[in-house]
């Protein structure tokens, strides 16, 4: 992607971090030896010549004793740590060692392992070997110094003690805590004078001594913006100090709290800066500037290092950047706020992809329209919409709202041909029947829930079924507006009754579950006498898997057309691309009007349910049993049994205790 025109670009600053390249040396053994290092200490001026190129002037010290009982010569090797040898980084400059003030030849001790010395030490002698280099540091954002000193573990015995120290002498910015120390390591330091320090009496610590600071110059720099602030308190004073921090969030070897803190100064700054530009009245041209850079610095945040995206800062990275693009002039700045744009948008259509939210897709690809042709590409823009205008045109048709869905495709794609034929459509969304079964009769309520877009369609039928019923003689029954739906109520159904009624209804797909409860509810009924006791068995047999079947077998069908419709789509040739597009929501309609009709079938099967309730109520005392059953349950047999006192044996007993009761009353007469 260009850069910006300048008018609109981040200045980018001619010092970006202030590391060394080259790195620290070590004193370390060359073989086994008899040396025992007791203390370490490391002493680094902070030198510049200019204000901006620092070098690192470092004395490194190390107290040595040899614990033999006769004189030994050591060599000592000059290395670099392991780390900077991994990645070839250059030795230091001015490189000297000295034995308690006297200089010893370096010499070479390999390609592969550095320099070497050779050093003297009487019996239980005590020297102090001191290495001397100076490291200049590369012109960067900051200041870091890293110092290995956990290496020391490579020397036989525990180190005692070791202190570093930084003498900050001639940098006034570094000389006490302030918002430009960003990190330091290990704790315990303490600032004594112009120098920063480390002192322990143990092991050295197993991570890097690391101080990390601002870089002088933008130290400087950043208060001359401030100050800038103050004595002007005006928009471009303001937006050169958002570019300072916004410079600074993108520094490398930021740890993620100095590098939220910048950002969140930039962001606070630019605002600040475009408030102050909007108070004042500045012109257009000038606010896009800044809403430029709010965009940028918005986008840092949208997209995160692992490939997270942040719906939030991609919400405020376009809406900055579709405010700034009216006052941007051609070139490449415009057209990066137009990549910013459509990068954003295409994120958020996404999102309402993912999450069904269609109205909200649509208006999407809307905004995405208006950008040029260079950034969004025309024909595949239109592709997704015609999918997404397809997605919502359903949605509302399944919410029953067509009059919305003629409104998104006109009414010419929502006709007769992309429905179902009209004996394919099912009236209902389930039904709910209950079966009471008496002695001698049957009562059937029958609960019918229609599909809510065709209320009126399955009112209407059913009102002539009921009709159809009177007229035949069979029952008069209501029809009972429920709240959910269609209530028939059906009393005293004796077989000959049931058989007329199942007569005079339709034989389509839509009756099935009530023609089918009303032959095969035959009940069979038993009845056997034991003394007073009358036992009265109830059976009916019963299976509405046919029924279940039937409705299946109209899903499959309707899916098997949909099918043959999609083939077509994609073998379906036309004149021009507008013919071609037509021609493809027409027919992808249909097909999904056809899915959309077998998911009803499908869930008429799995949401109807047939109760059957046996046996009679008698006082509080209640032998009914109830059976709730699905259209793909396996055939049953039903049963229910009950035990009653016997009124005519009953009577017959009593009618014979009181006839021998007058035989013994006479019998007795007659002997008194």
């Amino acid at each position: 992607m260009a850069a910006p025109p300048p008018e609109n670009r981040l200045p980018e600053h001619r010092l970006q971090s202030e590391s060394a390249v080259a790195s620290h040396l070590l004193l370390q053994p060359a073989l086994e030896t008899s040396l025992v290092l007791l203390t370490h200490t490391l002493d680094v001026r902070v030198a510049t010549a200019d204000g901006r190129s620092l070098t690192l002037q470092i004395e490194a010290s190390y107290r040595l004793h040899n614990e033999e009982d006769e004189a030994i010569s050591a060599t000592l090797l000059v290395v670099q740590p392991a780390s900077a040898v991994a990645v070839g980084r250059p030795l230091p400059r001015n490189i000297a060692v000295t034995l308690d003030g006297q200089p010893l030849a370096l010499q070479s001790a390999g390609q592969s392992v550095g320099q070497s010395v050779q050093a003297a030490f009487d019996a239980d002698a005590r020297r102090r070997l001191t290495l001397r280099y100076d490291l200049p540091l590369t012109a960067t954002h900051t200041f870091d110094f890293h110092y290995p000193i956990s290496e020391l573990d490579s020397w036989p015995s525990d180190i005692s003690g070791w202190r570093v120290t930084i003498d900050f002498a001639g940098m006034d910015q570094w000389l006490a805590p302030s918002n430009s120390w960003l990190q330091i390591s290990p704790r315990g330091w303490k600032m004594r004078a112009s120098q920063l320090e480390w002192l322990r009496e143990e092991r050295p610590p197993t991570t890097d001594v690391h101080f990390q600071a601002l870089h002088p110059q933008w130290i400087r720099e950043i208060q001359d913006a401030q100050n800038a602030v103050r004595a002007q308190n005006d928009l471009e004073s303001m937006q050169k100090l958002g570019d300072l921090y916004a410079q600074l969030h993108q520094a490398p070897a930021l740890r993620n709290a100095s590098r939220d803190r910048f950002y969140e100064q930039a962001l606070a700054a630019y605002t600040q800066a475009l408030q102050l530009g909007e108070d004042r009245v500045r012109p257009d041209t000038v606010l896009a500037a800044v809403r430029y850079r709010l965009a940028a610095l918005y986008r840092k945040r949208a997209i995160a290092s692992d490939g997270s995206v942040d719906s939030v800062y991609v919400a405020l990275m376009v809406a900055e950047a579709e405010k700034a693009l009216p006052a941007t002039p051609q070139g490449p700045a415009r057209t990066e706020l137009q990549s910013w744009v459509a990068q954003g948008l295409q994120q958020q259509l996404r999102t309402a992809r993912l999450q069904e939210n269609w109205p909200q897709a649509l208006l999407l690809t809307e905004r995405l329209a208006r950008l040029p042709a260079d950034i969004v590409d025309p024909a595949t823009l239109e592709d997704e919409r015609r999918a997404i205008l397809l997605h919502e045109v359903l949605q509302q048709l399944q919410d029953g709202n067509e009059e919305a869905a003629v409104k998104l495709v006109g009414k010419e794609f929502l006709t007769e041909e992309t429905l179902p034929r009209p004996e394919y459509r099912t009236l209902f969304a389930n039904w709910q029947i209950t079966v009471t079964v008496n002695r001698n009769d049957m009562v059937i309520s029958a609960l019918a829930r229609p599909i809510f877009q065709r209320r009126v369609d399955a009112e209407a039928a059913l009102n002539t079924l009921l009709n159809s019923w009177s007229t035949s003689g069979a029952a008069k029954a209501a029809l009972t507006l429920e709240a959910n739906g269609f209530l028939i109520q059906l009393d005293q159904l004796d077989a000959a009754k049931r058989q007329l009624l199942a007569k005079n209804t339709p034989q389509l797909p839509d009756w099935a579950l009530l023609r089918s409860v009303l032959l095969t509810t035959e009940q069979e009924s038993q009845q056997e006498t034991q003394l007073l006791w009358q036992r009265t068995t109830q059976a009916i047999d019963v299976d509405f898997r046919p029924v279940g079947d039937q409705w299946h077998s109209m899903a499959a069908s309707l899916d098997r057309e949909a099918a043959a419709v999609e083939d077509e789509i994609a073998s379906a040739t036309a004149l021009n691309r507008a013919e071609t597009a037509a021609l493809e929501i027409r027919q992808s309609l249909r097909a999904a009007q056809h899915r959309l009709e077998a998911g009803r079938w499908r869930r008429l099967v799995s949401d109807s349910t047939v109760q059957v309730v046996m046996g009679e109520l008698h006082g509080n005392a209640s032998p009914q049993r109830v059976w709730l059953l699905g259209l793909t349950d396996p055939p049953q047999r039903l049963t229910n049994h009950t035990e009653s006192i016997s009124a005519v044996r009953l009577w017959l007993a009593i009618a014979l205790a009181v006839v021998l009761s007058s035989l013994f009353a006479g019998l007795l007469w007659l002997l008194l």
